[in-house]
C-alpha cells in the first residue's frame, strides 16, 4: 500500500508538473489535473477501500470501511464532476463543439455513470429501495464501479494522445506513464492488496 501511494504522489507531482506548464490562466488545464485526481489518485484508494471491507475482523471495522468507501468514491466523484464541467465551460468559451472526439465521447459516458452510480450508491446504503432489490442495486454499483474505471481509464489514455498531451508532454516515457497511470495503480490497488 504504501509503495503503491508513493509511486501514485510522484506521477501525480509529475503531472502537475506537466499539466500546470506554461501559462496558468487557462481553465482548460484545470481538466487534466482533476480527472488525474479522481482516476489517478483516488480510484485505487477506492478500490482498496472496497477491498478492505472482506478483510474486515468485526462490525465496526466494517462501517468503518464502508465510510471510508463511500467519502472517498464522494471525493472521486466531485473531482471528476469539476473536471467534465471545466472543460465543457472551456469548450463553451471558446465555442467548440462537445463529445467529437472519442476522448470526449468515452470521458462524457464515464462521467454519466459517475453520476449514476452515486445515486445508485445512495439508495442501496441508505436502503432507500426495498430490501429485495438491494442485492441487484449492490451488483449494479459493482459493475458501474468496474465500467468507470474501464472507461475511465481509456478515456485518460485517448487524451495522452491529444493535441494538448502532444504539445506539452513531449518525452515519451513519461507519456507513456501518465497514459497508462489509471490502469496501472488501480490495478496494482486490486490485485496486490
Amino acid at each position: 500500500t504504501m509503495s503503491r501511494r508513493a509511486s501514485t504522489a510522484l506521477v501525480m507531482l509529475l503531472m502537475l508538473y506537466y499539466f500546470f506548464a506554461g501559462t496558468l490562466n487557462s481553465l482548460f488545464q484545470y481538466h487534466p489535473i482533476m480527472m488525474a485526481v479522481a482516476f489517478v489518485a483516488l480510484m485505487p484508494e477506492i478500490i482498496h477501500a472496497a477491498n478492505g471491507l472482506k478483510r474486515s475482523k468485526n462490525y465496526q471495522d466494517r462501517l468503518a470501511r464502508i465510510d471510508q468507501h463511500m467519502y472517498l468514491a464522494f471525493a472521486m466523484k466531485v473531482s471528476a464532476l469539476i473536471g467534465f464541467l471545466v472543460i465543457y465551460a472551456n469548450k463553451n468559451k471558446r465555442g467548440k463543439h462537445h463529445f467529437v472526439t472519442w476522448h470526449g465521447k468515452i470521458g462524457g459516458l464515464a462521467v454519466t455513470l459517475v453520476v449514476a452510480q452515486v445515486f445508485i450508491g445512495a439508495m442501496y446504503h441508505w436502503r432507500l429501495v426495498s430490501s429485495n432489490q438491494l442485492g441487484r442495486l449492490r451488483k449494479a454499483h459493482k459493475y458501474l464501479g468496474i465500467a468507470i474505471l474501464a472507461l475511465g481509464g481509456i478515456a485518460f489514455l485517448l487524451g495522452m494522445f491529444s493535441n494538448w498531451a502532444a504539445a506539452n508532454i513531449h518525452n515519451p516515457i513519461v507519456n507513456g506513464i501518465f497514459s497508462f497511470s489509471v490502469i496501472i495503480f488501480s490495478g496494482w490497488a486490486y490485485f496486490r492488496e
